[in-house]
């Protein structure tokens, strides 16, 4: 039977990448514990019981966060979503803010005017993000290390983002929480990508974006909450009324 979760709101399509736990804690750490004391000794090298025996710890440490972390109210989210386009542009539908800043940008540059895939390619983000997430947008960065080769001479080009709203009261008291109990390694900003201007800042207004918490060592991404962004004008207006 697996464990529920917290049921925390996220609109649209992204509501299915809400991961649920399969087992429950005891379940789990008693597995853990079993694996703990295998004798691979006794098996045959052709078993290649070693491989299996650490793939199995990994994905028993993984569920045991995944069920911890949602026993706290927050879900593990799948976020392969990331690696989405836009249909037309063919650039991300998403970028990934750290909290110190309301930027986002890619800089790409072709090694070579024939580009064959992305070792052809030098390419760097702003914030610095963690490998896996960076990894959900090289079908991007691919296409835009062939645009640097085919209409930039080969120069570096760059796409740009910046986000330009204020987080509901709660939101923020929720994030402030998360990060004085250390709970995660990070917390990042997902928001909806604007239509990309390559080497031009884009401004983007759309609403909901993800709150989400980092963790390193199983590379696991857990929804702390979502919002719906307000000005800062509007934010000012609403928590000091008279």
């Amino acid at each position: 039977m697996a464990t529920k979760t917290q049921t925390l709101d996220i609109p649209g399509v992204l509501s299915r990448m809400v991961l649920t736990p399969k087992s429950k804690t005891g379940s789990v750490s008693k597995l853990s514990e079993r694996l703990e004391k295998i004798d691979t000794d006794v098996f045959f090298g052709f078993e290649n019981v070693d491989s299996q025996l650490k793939d199995l710890q990994t994905a028993t440490e993984r569920e045991f966060i995944t069920i911890e972390m949602a026993k706290r109210g927050f879900p593990e989210l799948d976020y392969s979503f990331l690696a989405w386009r836009k249909k037309v542009s063919k650039l991300p539908a998403f970028m990934v803010l750290g909290l110190e800043t309301n930027e986002f940008s890619v800089s790409v540059e072709a090694m070579r005017s024939d580009i064959v895939d992305l070792n052809d390619i030098d390419y760097e983000f702003e914030p610095d993000l963690p490998k896996v997430i960076m990894d959900q947008f090289l079908d991007s960065i691919l296409y835009l290390g062939k645009l640097s080769a085919n209409k930039y001479d080969d120069g570096e080009i760059a796409i740009t983002a910046q986000f330009n709203g204020v987080m509901p009261a709660e939101v923020r008291k929720k994030t402030m929480k998360v990060l004085e109990d250390e709970i995660f390694d990070n917390i990042f900003i997902i928001c909806e990508a604007p239509a990309w201007n390559i080497n031009k800042t884009g401004r983007t207004d759309k609403k909901d974006p993800l709150v989400v918490g980092w963790v390193d060592e199983t590379d696991q991404m857990f929804l702390i909450a979502s919002f719906d962004p307000t000005s800062l004008e509007d934010y000012v207006l609403t928590q000091f009324k008279k």
